[in-house]
C-alpha cells in the first residue's frame, strides 16, 4: 500500500508512513481516500530548542496499547532537523483502544528528554493529529 507516494512499513499492530519534514495532513494522506490515521508531529520549542547532533543524536518513538509495544523505532537525527512527522495507520491490534505515543531524545544512548501523548485513539475515516513538543535544556 502506498499513499501520496510514501513508503509504508507494517509492524505487528500498526502501519507507518515514512516521512521527512512537516506537511499538512491533507498533503500527507492525499490519495488515501478518507484514511484512518494518526499524524504525529514532533518538534522542539522555540524558546528552549533541542538541537539534533548537538543536544541529542537519536529519536526513539514507541507506541503502546495497554502496556504492550506495538511499534518501536530509533532513528538517527544527526543529519535531520525539526519538525519531523510520522503517520500511523491502524493494524488489527491497534484499531480499537487507547494508544500511548512516546518520543525520547537520546544522546549516546542516554535519555535527554522524553514526552508522551496518552489516550490517543484511531477514529474511522479521520486523521487524528498529535503534537509532541520536546523541550531542550
Amino acid at each position: 500500500m502506498t499513499c501520496a507516494s510514501h513508503r509504508v512499513v507494517r509492524t505487528a499492530g500498526l502501519s507507518l508512513l515514512l516521512l521527512a519534514g512537516l506537511l499538512p495532513a491533507s498533503s500527507l494522506l492525499a490519495g488515501c481516500g478518507g484514511a484512518t490515521a494518526i499524524l504525529v508531529s514532533i518538534d522542539d520549542r522555540d524558546d528552549r530548542p533541542l538541537v539534533p547532533g548537538q543536544d541529542f543524536d537519536r529519536l526513539r518513538i514507541d507506541v503502546h496499547k495497554g502496556g504492550v509495544a506495538l511499534f518501536e523505532r530509533t532513528v538517527s537525527m544527526t543529519d535531520r532537523s525539526f519538525p519531523q512527522t510520522i503517520v500511523f495507520t491502524p493494524g488489527q491490534e491497534s484499531r480499537d483502544g487507547v494508544l500511548t505515543i512516546e518520543v525520547k531524545a537520546l544522546d549516546l544512548g542516554q535519555l535527554v528528554v522524553s514526552r508522551a501523548s496518552r489516550d490517543v485513539r484511531f477514529r474511522d475515516g479521520e486523521t487524528v493529529e498529535v503534537s509532541i513538543e520536546l523541550i531542550g535544556p
